[in-house]
């Protein structure tokens, strides 16, 4: 495997023509396998997709570039590719890779290097077609190497579809081609460097780039910052603090690297390592239990309680009384009014009951009984109807929206008003 550890999306464009043989394409198997082995294949490092062409309608691609994220897995599916044999339809492929496998329904990555290799064995069917479509291609920003097998290969065509003439490779037979596997992944290698390089943005130049956030060259993306480019001005934003763990064992925190794949600050980038990075994963924080409601009863006093809502002392919770406390001040508060039928079997109201162990208002609550022989509960369940009130009546919030509300029945220069909250009533 080589150096090259940088983020790049590889895609073959494989000649199946008749014209090569099933003896000659196994070689081109074993070249496809041994070349995906120069490269660290991985989720957040290279992708490798496949296009294999000859006659219509034998142009396909094959796989795509999250299909197969291991050495192993690609290798052993590169050493399966079709031979379906046929023409040499090499303009079709060319537009088959710009139009879909350079895309990201197949896997292709934005901000990621596209490479394609082309490999072919003899002269296209349709040259002016090739010629075009291999414009088209590079024009796209993908990155254009051609491999030529056989004497009777057009070196004028490979110029024309690869890149730049150092981007041109031929052999004279397919046996050879294991001998410029190192040359060729050198090559691709050089070339995502330098993808690479342009992509980055150094000394707060922004020149030529679309407004988006970019990674800073190195050394300066290892110190966390990258780049938001906005109508070709750079400002620099530094990531968030992560967490990491020395040689020593001993936690620090850092601030996180930039990584171009997902636009996101993250503990480690393949796009720019740091030497060693060892960041540190917190396990998960203990559950927090539920914090209880304070259940002790209080009676116009509050010094040394927290801020909360007390349960009223009997017998004054059954009048339908609770207090909060805020700051050690008491504030004795009412609950709304609910129906009920005395003995008689005539309804009224009265005030409901506060429940300490569910911080709300409620017909019957276990903690401060009513007499049953005296009320009877008709509506437990008895559904809430909001109030257009502007005004509070009988001291009752029941119905009301939470904020404050002055007295029906006060004057005009009455100061007293109500606080309603969750339907309970606290006179101010």
């Amino acid at each position: 495997i080589t150096n090259c550890v940088k983020q790049a999306d590889i895609l073959f464009i494989v000649d199946a023509s008749g014209s090569i043989g099933d003896e000659n394409f196994e070689k081109v198997r074993n070249f496809l396998a041994d070349f995906s082995r120069q490269y660290q294949v991985g989720k957040n490092l290279t992708h490798f997709s496949e296009i294999i062409f000859s006659s219509p309608p034998n142009i396909n691609i094959v796989f795509g570039f999250n299909k197969y994220l291991t050495n192993t897995e690609l290798s052993e599916a590169l050493l399966r590719t079709p031979y379906p044999s046929g023409e040499t339809y090499t303009a079709q492929a060319l537009n088959l890779a710009r139009t879909s496998a350079f895309t990201s329904a197949n896997g292709a990555r934005d901000g990621v290097p596209k490479i394609a290799v082309v490999l072919t064995d003899g002269k296209s069917t349709y040259p002016n077609d090739t010629s075009r479509e291999a414009e088209d291609l590079k024009k796209s920003g993908a990155v254009v190497l051609a491999i030529g097998v056989s004497q009777k290969i057009s070196p004028e065509e490979l110029n024309t579809i690869a890149t730049l003439p150092s981007y041109v490779f031929h052999v004279e037979d397919f046996a050879g081609l294991q001998s410029i596997i190192n040359n060729v992944s050198k090559t691709v290698c050089t070339v995502v460097e330098q993808k690479a390089e342009s992509t980055c943005v150094s000394l707060y130049r922004c020149l030529g780039k679309r407004d988006g956030d970019y990674p800073a060259c190195a050394p300066e993306c290892q110190e966390g910052y990258y780049y938001s480019c906005v109508n070709g001005y750079a400002y620099q934003r530094p990531c968030a603090l992560g967490k990491y763990v020395d040689s020593n064992n001993e936690l620090y925190t850092a601030l996180m690297v930039y990584d171009p794949a997902t636009n996101k600050c993250q503990l480690t980038s393949s796009y720019c390592p740091r030497k060693n990075p060892k960041p540190y994963v917190a396990p998960n924080p203990p559950t927090a239990a539920p914090k209880s409601r304070p259940t002790e009863c209080i009676q116009f006093n509050c010094k040394n309680k927290e801020d909360n809502d007390y349960p009223a002392c009997f017998p004054e919770c059954q009048q339908g009384y609770f207090y909060s406390c805020v700051n050690e001040f008491a504030y004795k508060r009412e609950c709304a009014l609910g129906w009920f039928i005395d003995t008689n079997n005539k309804p009224y109201t009265a005030r409901l009951i506060y429940d300490p162990a569910k911080g709300s208002c409620e017909y019957d609550v276990p903690s401060c009984p009513r007499d049953k022989n005296d009320v009877i509960i008709i509506q437990p369940n008895r559904t809430q109807q909001t109030t257009t009130e502007s005004c509070v009546r009988d001291k009752s919030c029941e119905g009301y929206k939470d904020g404050f509300y002055p007295p029906c029945d006060a004057g005009c220069c009455n100061a007293k008003y109500y606080e309603c909250s969750n339907h309970k009533t606290m006179e101010l």
